[in-house]
């Protein structure tokens, strides 16, 4: 008899429209059956009683609150809050304090403050709202790093190398909570292992997705006269420092006229983004450009009042082509903003050459690949601004000093760089090396291995 009035007292309840998500159970609840494909079956979910809610008014929205939870598999994990523990949201907050503190004593670049920001504030955001706002950091499960992998790849669509950073950036928050004493480190699970980025499993990576790959393509001395041509006066000597001496974007806004000695064409300068000792020779072709472009009026007008404290490179507007500024809210500092004027410009310029497949940073790497080929990879990494664990390869750097090296050493690769790129033996306005097209489309450089010096 129990049965039947229960059966009778639920009949009550009805669906309030046709469309309506949520059904009456027979547990006196309103219920959903959602498909599991980790299971292969379908699992009830309940929210709320209809006695105390026959239209389903709270149940439907604690329904639309739990998709994304139930999606990612992270409703069923229940976090236990104890008094006092440390918070994911806190562990955010501080750990974003003590980093933005030390990229005010210099210990970090403004740009690599605002990634971190940015994928700091991302992950306390989805914790917050798929875990609560009031998990604890000695809480955390595996399943929810396990859910925040599955957002990074199904909602944001992030490819190998960017889900890898993502993971370093927030494994290391957890890392310095723990280290600090405010909590344990938690169990990441085997979803947060990092991804295989290596050449080879970056090309099958983009086969799945259908994209072109052009990781092999690097610039030849004739586009780059294309580009050269056809580029504003104020950026001609930027794009050809670039291949000259491997300096990236960000750092040829940071160049200023003391470091380059322009009777000797020595480059002095430490790397922005590790701080990294780097010396490079600037061929005369390069230092030629560099004093018409301090011809300029905004150019001239910062070394007349700065001397060789003045940025080599400055807009049309007289500001830095890289600038780092603090984005602040009712007078209290939020984050970091960078602005770079120089990538839409030399964007341009490659559509008006008709170059397609190659970038801006593509060119630091063309230096790489040609001076590595040329030239002793220890010399090659100086050059570039790296130390020898931060590149792989084959060659030894045991008991390597930087210091007892020769400028002629740095100077004789930056020369072999040039000969490569614009062999003498090809004469013309280009005076560029040989190339045959890729099977990609793009251009790509023969490089014929030097002589004994």
């Amino acid at each position: 008899m129990a049965r039947i009035s229960r059966v009778k007292k639920l009949s009550a309840f009805t669906k309030p429209y046709p469309d309506f998500p949520l059904f009456p159970s027979n547990n006196g609840q309103w219920r959903k059956d959602i498909w599991d494909p980790a299971s292969q079956r379908a699992i009830p979910y309940c929210f709320g009683p209809c006695v105390s809610d026959p239209k389903g008014d709270r149940a439907l929205l604690a329904y639309l609150n739990a998709k994304e939870a139930i999606a990612n598999g992270t409703y069923h994990a229940k976090i236990e809050v104890q008094q006092g523990e440390y918070t994911v949201v806190e562990t955010a907050k501080d750990y974003l304090t003590a980093r933005y503190e030390d990229m005010v004593a210099g210990k970090l670049t403004g740009s690599a403050y605002q990634t971190l920001q940015s994928e700091i504030k991302q992950f306390g955001g989805w914790a917050a709202k798929n875990i609560g706002v009031d998990a604890t950091v000695n809480a955390m499960k595996v399943e929810f790093f396990t859910a925040y992998v599955k957002h990074l790849i199904t909602v944001r669509e992030l490819g190998p190398h960017a889900e890898k950073r993502v993971k370093s950036l927030v494994k290391t928050m957890f890392k310095w909570a723990a280290d600090n004493g405010r909590s344990t480190m938690p169990s990441f699970g085997t979803a947060w292992k990092a991804p295989n980025t290596s050449k080879a499993a970056m090309k099958k990576y983009r086969l799945r997705k259908g994209v072109k790959d052009t990781s092999e393509a690097i610039w030849t001395g004739q586009q780059i006269d294309q580009v050269i041509k056809l580029a504003p006066k104020s950026i001609k000597a930027m794009i050809l420092l670039s291949i000259n001496c491997g300096v990236g974007p960000a750092d040829l806004g940071r160049l200023h006229w003391r470091h380059v000695n322009m009777e000797t064409g020595e480059l002095n300068m430490p790397r922005g983004k590790t701080g990294q000792e780097r010396h490079g020779y600037v061929w005369k072709r390069t230092r030629k450009l560099m004093l018409q472009t301090r011809q300029l009026k905004h150019n001239r007008l910062a070394y007349e009042r700065e001397g060789e404290d003045a940025l080599i490179f400055v807009t049309r507007k007289g500001l830095p082509f890289f600038r780092e500024e603090e984005k602040k809210v009712q007078g209290k500092t939020v984050g970091v903003r960078t602005q770079q004027s120089f990538g839409g410009t030399f964007r341009r310029v490659c559509k008006q050459a008709k170059i397609k497949g190659l970038k801006l940073y593509q060119i630091r790497h063309t230096f790489a690949t040609v001076a590595r080929f040329v030239g002793q990879s220890e010399v090659v990494n100086y050059m570039m601004g790296h130390t020898a664990d931060m590149v792989k390869d084959t060659y030894d750097h045991t008991g390597v000093n930087f210091a007892d090296w020769k400028f002629e050493k740095v100077k004789r690769v930056s020369v072999r760089i040039k000969r490569q790129l614009w062999p003498r033996s090809v004469k013309g306005p280009s005076q560029s090396a040989k190339s045959v097209p890729d099977v990609s489309g793009a251009e790509k450089l023969v490089l014929t291995k030097p002589h004994e010096a």
